[in-house]
């Protein structure tokens, strides 16, 4: 151990004893009296939930999100499943501390005046729902679709069958926020620069999500979330296929719509258009099915706000928000709860506190060949029905659904002009309109000196970059700087804004191929040099990096680019690991995490009064405690072979040793102890005094040590110095000369040789294998 860093220990030693004695000054002189009760109020949480679940409606679903009815279905089957028992606290009101959270996104505070509990029982309670209960609902309430049904949304309408009689649902990624450390910001930060995760999620034409997967970093694609979907369960069976966006790669078993045709359904109700041909024809279709997943994810966040902010939680609880919104979603829609009321309901969390998320992912230019053939075969089947059964596509255009036509009546001349003036007109080309029109919308055309002063400008601002990157006014002030330096530079703050994330995705492109071991940076020209089949693998992860493949694309900024992004730990002095998206919080609702065993939940006795006392059970709630241990109805029951064990037999053995009177004496003693206030004596400040010392001392004792294995392994250096250095003495070289055959000239001509070192290191080196060579090398040294 260093001087200087002996020196930074004793250093911290004296403030955290300075810290101590004040904490110990402030706990003997102002606290040294009686307690003050914080949840004073005679309505409890049981009250408030009873009076919500028995009072209006409306009171329910904007507290807890769902009707009363639906609640107490949900509560019966977790105290019938075991997966929440009563004890002190009822299952409705452990339920109630969970749906208020995820309404709300309360924090423990906020729990604590509405439910009148302490901290430490409403930390126990979320976190048993989100280590046990949840893991185990994702099992029964997220399934996977049966194919070999077909939906009756598709059945009955002739539009989809038999085209889509194969499609299982639709699939569809979002961003939910997350708050982390700014230590582990990097991968979860998105295209827009703010920090959240990408969650994939699967439903059916009811509404209901069948997959979630969740926990990949924001900067990871909706393609590489998919792929981790497939390798952890999530399987489509041969012959059927889910509804994709552009997003997604086009295969046999996610069809994704034709790129560069029209595709959203607004796109098609201006001016009342049709279908032209059998790509505009399968991508309306398709996006009125796919639409089903968005106006599911749509209801999620309506109903749970949560979704759309960052949480005070731990990052591994964060993932499962979004997991714990898709089984309650499933448990409203399996008992028919309303969702009409969400339309005109104001979100439980202020708007103003909404993360900004990205909307889509870009487009995805790769595809199978079966999965455009299968496109191809869809889209032409549909086009000959729609010809066929309807009359031509240029009558359609006009004859139904424009206001003038509803107007005429149908023969009239009137009518047949208007058919033939609709059929005739040459509609203006969108290109050459955009093109002639006074306000278009200029290419920004970058060069490397603006790059430059940009990535400065970066530089000079980024202590104002939050976890969310730079705030609006941030960049209002970076872009007049830019503009008061670039004065012919004519970009708008949007215009700059992209080219600040392009900048950073080149960044991280770069830095992901150069952890490959076939390629090598050149600091000369700025660029990457590896060989084709490199490049070829590559730009399958990112498509984007085939432009740094040219050898006249160099990347000058690469180095300075690594000190903005790139986040030192103060610690260590070293860059953090893991900047790009690696899943390591990933979980689906196919391969959830392992279940922890359930346990029972101690409860506090004096926990509305918010009392530290120490905890006492009668023996009604340790029965109920008991009963959670049971396994529940999901798991499989003993083989025969095995014998079960008696269920009541610790509880039976428990009432054999303890007598009645025991009970009572312990029920006495809570009283007792509930009825006099504690006080912190000067007893339980020495005690800890003294604790703090015994820990000194230990650190004391454990630092001695360490300094004295650290002498003995400096000793242990300095021996092996001295022995590699009389290793190849010149004592060693002439005994191993006498042992060969060479005269007395040569032995007084090879002492002269014996006086550098090397040459000893290199005879005695060489002599243990092969003694003639050694001679010829002597020799040629005289």
């Amino acid at each position: 151990m260093s001087t200087s860093l002996r020196q930074r220990i004793r250093k911290r030693r004296d403030e955290e004893d300075d810290i101590m004695m004040m904490f110990l000054y402030f706990m003997g002189s102002s606290r040294g009296g009686k307690k003050q009760k914080r949840h004073t109020s005679e309505e409890t949480g049981e009250i408030k939930v009873q009076r919500l679940l028995n009072g209006h409606v409306k009171n329910c679903q904007v507290t807890f999100r769902m009707e009363p009815q639906i609640f107490r279905a949900v509560a019966t089957y977790l105290r019938r499943t075991k997966l929440v028992s009563d004890t002190r606290i009822s299952v409705e009101e452990k339920l109630a501390f969970f749906l208020f959270m995820l309404s709300k996104s309360a924090t423990y505070e906020d729990m604590q005046v509405f439910f009148g509990h302490s901290n430490d029982t409403l930390h126990r309670h979320l976190n048993h729902f989100f280590n046990k209960v949840i893991p185990i609902l994702t099992r029964h309430f997220i399934i996977a679709p049966d194919p070999n049904l077909v939906h009756p949304k598709i059945q009955d309408n002739p539009r989809y069958y038999p085209f889509f009689q194969n499609c299982l649902g639709a699939i569809d990624g979002t961003h939910i926020p997350i708050t982390i450390s700014p230590d582990r910001a990097a991968p979860f930060r998105n295209r827009k620069g703010t920090l959240s995760i990408n969650v994939m999620v699967a439903c059916d034409f009811d509404l209901n999500i069948t997959f979630i997967s969740t926990g990949w970093e924001g900067s990871a694609t909706d393609s590489r979330v998919l792929r981790s979907a497939k390798a952890r369960g999530f399987h489509v069976p041969p012959g059927k296929f889910y509804l994709a966006d552009r997003g997604y790669a086009n295969t046999a078993s996610f069809l994704a719509p034709y790129k560069g045709v029209r595709y959203h359904l607004k796109e098609f109700g201006a001016g009342h258009r049709r279908p032209q041909n059998p790509k505009e024809l399968f991508n309306h279709r398709h996006a009125k099915l796919r639409n089903h997943v968005e106006r599911t994810l749509g209801v999620i966040k309506k109903r749970f706000p949560i979704l759309k902010v960052g949480t005070f939680h731990t990052l591994r609880n964060q993932v499962r928000i979004p997991v714990a919104a898709a089984i309650f979603h499933n448990l409203i829609r399996l008992h028919a709860g309303d969702e009409e009321w969400l339309n005109d309901q104001p979100d439980n969390i202020d708007p103003a506190s909404f993360v900004p998320l990205p909307t889509g992912d870009q487009n995805n230019d790769q595809g199978s060949v079966e999965g455009n053939a299968l496109r191809d075969t869809i889209a032409q089947q549909m086009w000959d029905q729609y010809q066929h059964h309807g009359s031509s596509p240029k009558t359609r255009m006009v004859a139904k659904g424009s206001p003038k036509i509803r107007m005429i009546a149908r023969g009239s001349p009137k009518l047949n002009r208007l058919l033939v003036a609709s059929a005739t007109k040459k509609k203006a080309s969108p290109k050459g309109s955009h093109a002639s029109s006074s306000q278009v919308k200029q290419r920004a055309y970058w060069n490397a000196s603006h790059e430059r002063s940009l990535a400065d400008i970066l530089h000079e601002n980024k202590d104002y970059r939050g976890d969310n990157g730079w705030s609006s006014e941030s960049w209002n002030r970076m872009v007049k700087d830019f503009w008061a330096r670039n004065k012919y530079a004519l970009f708008s703050k949007s215009q700059i804004q992209e080219k600040e994330r392009e900048l950073k995705r080149d960044y991280k492109m770069l830095k992901e191929a150069l952890k490959q071991s076939c390629c090598s940076w050149n600091k000369d020209r700025c660029m990457i040099e590896a060989g084709p089949h490199f490049w070829a693998n590559l730009k399958v992860t990112f498509p984007k990096i085939k432009k740094f493949q040219n050898p006249k694309t160099s990347f000058p900024l690469f180095d300075y680019l690594g000190e903005l992004y790139d986040v030192l730990d103060v610690n260590t002095c070293c860059l953090v690991v893991g900047h790009l998206a690696e899943g390591n919080y990933n979980i689906t609702s196919m391969e959830p995490e392992e279940e922890e065993p359930l346990m029972p939940i101690p409860e506090a006795e004096d926990d509305i009064d918010d009392e530290e006392v120490q905890l006492v059970y009668d023996l009604e709630d340790e029965q109920v405690q008991e009963d959670e241990l049971e396994v529940p109805a999901r798991e499989e029951a003993p083989s025969r072979d095995e014998k079960a064990p008696p269920r009541n037999r610790l509880r039976e053995e428990r009432k054999k040793l303890q007598p009645a009177s025991t009970v009572h004496q312990r029920r006495v003693s809570a009283r007792a102890e509930k009825a006099e206030p504690k006080k912190l004596t000067k007893n339980n400040v020495e005690g800890m005094f003294e604790r703090y010392l015994e820990m000194r001392t230990k650190q004391g004792e454990e630092e001695a040590a360490m300094l004295a294995r650290e002498n003995e392994a400096a000793m242990l250096a300095r021996e092996n110095q001295l022995t590699q250095a009389t290793d190849f003495s010149i004592t060693r070289c002439i005994k191993v000369l006498n042992t060969m055959q060479v005269t007395k000239e040569e032995k007084v001509k090879a002492f002269s040789v014996f006086k550098n070192v090397e040459n000893r290191e290199i005879f005695l080196s060489s002599a243990e294998g092969d003694e003639e060579t050694a001679l010829l090398w002597l020799r040629s040294q005289f």
